[in-house]
C-alpha cells in the first residue's frame, strides 16, 4: 500500500517525523516499511531521537530498523543518555556498535547505560564486552550494575566477564549475592562467586530466602553443600517455597524436606501457604499431607484460608483436605458464608455442598449467598442445584436479591426455579428488565 502511494503521488508526499515514528513502531513491517522510505526520500530524512526511540520500542524489528536508522544518522544529532540505555538494553551488538561508529565521542557510557547493558536479557554479555573494550575508561563498574547482572538469568556469564575484566573494582556485597541467588539460574552464579570471591561471601537467611522464592531445589543443594551446618531452615524459608515460588516450590520444599526435615516444624502458616500451592498438578499440600500430615491438624482457621485465599485454585484446596482429612473437619455456616462472600466463591461452595451435608439451607445463608455483587447470581445457582429441596425462598431473600449487582437476573432464576404457581406470591419482586 505504501509503495503505491508513492507509485501514483510519490511528488505529493511529505514525509514527516511523525510518519517516520509510526512505520518504526510498526510490529509487523516496521523493516519494510522503514526501508522504502528511506529508498524513496532518503535525502529528506533526517534521523532523530524521537525516530530511534519508537524504533527501539519494536520488540519485533528493532535491530533491522535501528541498522538503518543509525546508518543515515547525522553525527551532530544529540542522542540522549536514555536513548541510549535502551538501545544497550533492548539490541545486539552490532546495533550497539554502529551507534558507537556512528556517534563517537557524542555518545556518553554512563553508569545508566552500562546498568542497561547489564540487565540486557539476549545480549548483555557481548554489549558489556563492547562497551568494554570500547569505552572501558568512562565506565565504572558500581554494585548496581553486578546487582543487575546478577538478576539475569544466565547472569553467570555476564558476572565472568566484569569479575575478569574489572573485578578488582568491586566488593562482593550481601546484595550482590541476594540477586544472584534469585535468578533463575541461581546455582551457576553463585558457584562463580565463591570461586572467585568465596572469602568476602557470608550467605544471610535473606540469601536463602531469594533461593527458595526463585529457583529450583538446585540453587539450595548448592548452598547447603556450600555453607552446610551454617544454614538454618526457618519456618518462613518454608513458607516462601511452599507459597511464593510458583515454578518449583514442590520440587524445593521436597529437597527440605528430605535434606533438613528434622528440623522443620509444618506449621499453621507453613500449610496455609502451601495452599497457595494448589494450582500445579504437584501441589505443596499434598506433599506435606503425605509426608508429615501427622503434624497437620485442620484447623478453622486453615479452612477458611483454603476457602477464601485469592492465590491457587481454592475449591481444589478445599477438596484436598475434605478428601484427606475430612473425618476432622467441620463445615460451619461461617465458613459457607465466607466462601460465597469471596470472589469465584461459588466454586468453593459447590465443592462444600457436594462433599458434606450438615450444613442448613437457612434464610440467612440465602441472603447472604444473593448478597455476593459479583457471584451472587452463580451462588444461587449452586444452591438450587445442589440442595434445592431444603431451600425456602422468602420476601426477604428477594428484596435482597434485587438490591445486588445483577440483581434483576437473580430474581428472575429464582422465580424460574419456583414455578409459575409458587412464583406469583413474588409477583411484585419481578424485574421489568431483567
Amino acid at each position: 500500500m505504501l509503495q503505491l502511494l508513492f507509485d501514483l503521488r510519490g511528488s505529493q508526499l511529505v514525509i514527516t517525523e511523525g510518519a517516520v515514528c509510526s512505520a518504526a513502531a510498526h510490529k509487523e513491517h516496521g523493516d519494510k516499511f522503514v526501508k522504502l522510505l528511506l529508498s524513496q526520500r532518503r535525502d529528506e530524512i533526517r534521523v532523530t531521537e524521537r525516530m530511534l526511540d519508537f524504533a527501539v520500542s519494536n520488540s519485533k524489528k528493532n535491530n533491522d530498523i535501528l541498522t538503518m536508522l543509525i546508518g543515515q544518522l547525522d553525527a551532530a544529532v544529540n542522542i540522549g543518555e536514555r536513548t541510549v540505555a535502551s538501545i544497550a538494553q533492548k539490541c545486539n551488538v552490532q546495533v550497539v556498535a554502529l551507534l558507537l561508529d556512528q556517534q563517537g565521542d557524542h555518545i556518553r557510557i554512563t553508569e545508566l547505560v552500562a546498568k542497561a547493558a547489564a540487565g540486557n536479557v539476549l545480549h548483555g554479555e557481548e554489549v558489556m564486552a563492547l562497551l568494554l573494550k570500547r569505552r572501558g575508561a568512562e565506565i565504572v563498574i558500581t554494585e548496581e550494575i553486578f546487582i543487575t547482572a546478577a538478576r539475569r538469568a544466565n547472569g553467570h556469564k555476564l558476572l565472568g566477564l566484569l569479575l575478569k575484566e574489572r573485578g578488582h573494582e568491586i566488593v562482593i556485597t550481601h546484595d550482590i549475592v541476594k540477586a544472584a541467588a534469585g535468578n533463575s539460574h541461581g546455582e551457576h552464579s553463585l558457584a562463580l562467586l565463591v570461586r572467585e570471591r568465596g572469602g568476602e561471601i557470608v550467605v544471610t537467611e535473606d540469601i536463602v530466602k531469594a533461593a527458595a522464592r526463585h529457583n529450583d531445589e538446585h540453587a539450595l543443594a548448592f548452598i547447603l553443600d556450600t555453607w552446610g551446618d551454617g544454614i538454618i531452615i526457618t519456618e518462613e524459608i518454608v513458607k516462601i517455597a511452599a507459597g511464593d515460588n510458583v515454578l518449583h516450590g514442590y520440587e524445593v520444599v521436597k529437597f527440605l524436606l528430605k535434606e533438613r526435615g528434622g528440623e522443620i516444624r509444618i506449621t499453621e502458616e507453613v500449610v496455609k501457604a502451601a495452599i497457595k500451592s494448589c494450582h500445579r498438578k504437584e501441589n505443596v499440600l499434598e506433599l506435606l499431607l503425605d509426608q508429615r500430615g501427622h503434624e497437620i491438624v485442620v484447623t478453622e482457621e486453615i479452612l477458611s484460608f483454603a476457602a477464601t485465599n485469592t492465590d491457587g485454585q481454592r475449591e481444589k484446596a478445599v477438596a484436598i483436605l475434605l478428601e484427606r482429612r475430612g473425618n476432622e473437619i467441620t463445615i460451619t455456616e461461617k465458613l459457607i458464608k465466607e466462601a460465597m462472600g469471596s470472589l469465584g466463591g461459588h466454586k468453593v461452595l459447590a465443592v462444600l455442598l457436594e462433599r458434606r451435608n450438615e450444613i442448613a439451607i437457612t434464610e440467612e445463608l440465602m441472603i447472604a449467598a444473593v448478597s455476593n455483587g459479583i457471584y451472587g447470581m452463580e451462588n444461587v445457582s449452586v444452591l438450587l442445584e445442589k440442595r434445592g429441596k431444603e431451600v425456602i425462598i422468602t420476601e426477604e431473600v428477594l428484596e435482597a436479591a434485587g438490591k445486588g449487582f445483577r440483581g434483576g437476573r437473580v430474581v428472575s432464576l429464582i422465580l424460574k426455579w419456583l414455578g409459575e404457581e409458587k412464583a406469583k406470591l413474588f409477583e411484585q419482586h419481578r424485574p421489568h428488565n431483567p
